[in-house]
């Protein structure tokens, strides 16, 4: 570990126990009870993936490896109920120790945050991060062996039923966005052959790297009340 990473490790006190890959340090307590070198394998695998079809490189960009660990109740921010990633460092609830799927499915959503901002949409388009890491969530979800393509179709619900949500209903949105270019190509495709299509999801999320630098998503997707709400508190919008 370099510098900056020995430092932010001292943040998950009672993590003792460390897998290192490339792009990811995952540290975690004596209390775990899954097999930790294939967790370490699947963050990778995620980051490999993500890396594949955006082009870009988080680890460059914070000049550190993304670190996922355990916060306990006594460290600084252990009272947070909910994972969070910030600064390059992914941050999951004691609590989440018992939980199923788990860190994997914490870090389907959370792993794509540093690529999202070092990405050309963050400096405009900051507001739309969490539904950009929800829809990416569902092709990450089954490289790592969970249920991606329900959560698509519980995303493409949100969207039809309009759930105020910043997360689920842009999610939803990206997801049909992405499936109209797909399946303009060739009809009989289905959104069950773009989830696994790594080649078309690249294609898609560059293209809208490069439509949405300096613009706002705002004029392809609608944003939910609670996001506009949230935009005009910051003024934002």
């Amino acid at each position: 570990m370099n510098t900056r990473e020995e430092s932010e490790k001292k943040r998950y006190s009672h993590c003792n126990n460390i897998q290192e890959r490339e792009d990811v340090i995952f540290v975690y307590p004596i209390e775990f009870n899954n097999d930790p070198n294939m967790i370490a394998n699947a963050m990778q695998k995620v980051m490999n993936f993500l890396k594949e079809i955006t082009g870009l490189g988080p680890t460059t960009f914070f000049s550190q490896r993304v670190m996922v660990g355990y916060r306990h109740q006594n460290d600084e921010g252990g009272h947070k109920t909910k994972p969070i990633w910030t600064q390059n460092r992914i941050s999951i609830p004691w609590k989440y120790l018992k939980m199923p799927n788990q860190p994997l499915d914490v870090c389907t959503h959370e792993l794509v945050h540093p690529f999202f901002r070092c990405s050309p949409l963050h400096d405009r388009n900051e507001g739309w991060g969490e539904g950009f890491c929800e829809f990416l969530r569902g092709p990450l979800k089954k490289i790592v062996g969970l249920d991606g393509d329900n959560w698509w179709k519980k995303m493409i619900k949100a969207a039809q039923d309009k759930v105020d949500s910043s997360y689920s209903y842009p999610a939803g949105q990206f997801v049909l966005k992405a499936y109209e270019n797909y399946k303009s190509a060739d009809g009989s495709r289905t959104i069950s052959d773009l989830i696994s299509d790594h080649d078309a999801i690249s294609s898609y999320v560059k293209s809208i790297f490069s439509r949405f630098e300096k613009i706002s998503l705002s004029t392809y997707i609608e944003p939910s009340p609670k996001m506009i709400k949230k935009w005009k508190d910051k003024n934002k919008i």
